[in-house]
């Protein structure tokens, strides 16, 4: 993503304490495509994350106001992943605010033969569990504004799973929200000995030179943006 041609938003525009490390949001509002997420390449702690989460939150409004048609976009895409994964069952999840819809996607995915779920948010600091999708007629309320399967669903392990984020880099780490549930999830399959495939789904512009990680942050296997698979 080109790093050229931004001028500074003084709201977005966050500076680290130490006088080296600093990130910056710049948007040009001439040229909404140049929008760019600058961030040092040393390692943020998790205190600082918050001020993070805001400048990418911000940063992603501004690419879903450009990219109305991205769930079309990435759903093009399922007969790529169908050829490099074969996945039996595929985890989506149900979008909220500006995040990308996966549910196109995960309906060509479904034709293709592949059984879906939707993660049920439990109590904090606990991994999700999957339960089978079939229609949006019985899902019910979830945390956070979002809508899971009933408690009665069948629980079923995602050979794929794909996930929502604030921002990316092209190693494969995401910023989340912060409740750690998807790196949860990743650590307790991966120690059960279950493999399975993780991508982020994300707009082009979520993309940042650096994520900062933490001992618990877990790599994901690639992005999915509008521009293509990446792959970690």
């Amino acid at each position: 993503m080109s790093t050229a041609c931004l001028a500074i938003v003084p709201r977005l525009f966050l500076r680290h304490p130490r006088r080296h490390m600093f990130f910056v949001v710049k948007i040009n509002a001439r040229w909404r495509s140049k929008v760019c997420f600058l961030m040092a390449a040393e390692e943020i702690s998790e205190t600082e994350k918050p001020a993070c989460r805001i400048a990418a939150q911000q940063m992603r409004a501004i690419a879903a106001q450009k990219n109305h048609d991205i769930d079309k976009k990435i759903a093009r895409f399922a007969d790529d992943l169908m050829a490099r994964f074969a996945p039996a069952s595929v985890a989506g999840y149900w979008p909220i605010r500006d995040e990308v819809s996966p549910l196109r996607l995960m309906a060509a995915l479904k034709h293709a033969g592949c059984h879906l779920c939707l993660p049920e948010t439990g109590a904090p600091q606990t991994p999700l569990t999957f339960r089978a999708f079939g229609s949006e007629a019985e899902l019910v309320d979830g945390p956070y504004k979002t809508k899971q399967p009933p408690p009665t669903a069948d629980i079923l392990l995602p050979h794929l799973i794909l996930t929502p984020l604030l921002a990316f880099d092209k190693q494969g780490y995401r910023l989340g929200y912060g409740g750690g549930f998807y790196d949860r999830t990743l650590a307790a399959l991966e120690a059960e000995g279950h493999s399975c495939i993780s991508l982020g789904i994300a707009y082009d512009e979520q993309e940042v030179q650096h994520v900062p990680i933490g001992p618990y942050d877990r790599q994901l296997t690639g992005i999915l943006t509008n521009s293509g698979l990446y792959l970690a």
